[in-house]
């Protein structure tokens, strides 16, 4: 009996070796998902996948170790120990799976999100060149008509652009709305169709026509403008509340074996801390 409880005693302590070899892992990981779309949640998970694995390896193996041991432990002091081994093993294993998946899904939204803060670049290169469009017409001459819908022509490509790109994104990556972005965006595309359609008729001498197109075109800015008090501040916003929306679930999960193996940790640094001395 001595002889099986000298052995579990080692056993527990080899438990804890292999719990302690995951420290390092557990801490950068912990470090890195406090940003899951900054530059060390990036490198984490371009350089430690197999580290991850080893990681998850490790702590099961721990665990068995460890359960291995319960059987033979008289003291309930060492009972304790086992189980809390047990346990700081299955909640690493847990934050180390759903950090990995927060981190996997965190993969890309950077560069979705600098896509929907180009596009919007675009929608004001758009308003700029609108502006410009508008300040021609003024001139009225026939070579500051033609350059005004040529102006007017380029704004609308920015935003047919702009458009292009939040939709494309939206339909490739789940949950990111953009029903409000498209609704401002084919108003103002609209708009300057009938900015486009005046010029057309002022370089035809028709200003009849002309007045009509105009007149549409600001019925159709004042109802853009309208559409826009719905738009987020932050351009990308669509992409983030995606991200975060995606993540909630593994984040709770996280967050909930992280205070487990936190209560376990302390119970294995009293025993430990005390069997040490």
């Amino acid at each position: 009996d001595t002889m099986r409880y000298q052995r579990n005693t080692q056993q527990l302590e080899q438990a804890a070796e292999q719990l302690a070899s995951t420290d390092e892992l557990l801490a950068t990981l912990d470090e890195a998902l406090t940003d899951p779309l900054g530059d060390d949640a990036a490198a984490f998970y371009a350089e430690r996948r197999d580290e991850v694995e080893q990681g998850v390896t490790a702590l099961e193996a721990a665990e068995r170790t460890a359960s291995d041991a319960m059987q033979g432990l008289r003291e309930s002091r060492e009972k304790e120990v086992a189980d809390s081994l047990m346990s700081a093993s299955s909640s690493r294993v847990t934050m180390l799976e759903q950090g990995w998946a927060i981190l996997e899904a965190g993969d890309g939204v950077a560069d979705d999100y600098q896509a929907f803060e180009d596009a919007w670049a675009q929608v004001l290169e758009a308003d700029e060149l609108a502006r410009e469009s508008a300040e021609l017409i003024s001139a009225g001459s026939q070579d500051a008509i033609a350059e005004s819908k040529q102006k007017s022509q380029e704004a609308l490509d920015a935003l047919t652009a702009a458009r292009s790109t939040m939709d494309s994104i939206a339909q490739a990556t789940e949950g990111i709305e953009v029903e409000a972005q498209l609704a401002y965006l084919d108003k103002r595309i609209e708009a300057l169709g009938y900015a486009i359609a005046s010029d057309a008729a002022l370089e035809a001498r028709d200003t009849g026509e002309a007045q009509v197109q105009n007149d549409a075109y600001t019925a159709a800015e004042q109802e853009a403008a309208a559409l826009a008090e719905a738009l987020p501040e932050d351009p990308g916003q669509p992409v983030l509340d995606a991200f975060q929306k995606k993540i909630a679930d593994n984040i709770e999960s996280y967050d909930s074996a992280r205070g487990q193996a936190s209560t376990s940790d302390a119970i294995l640094r009293d025993y430990l801390g005390a069997s040490s001395k």
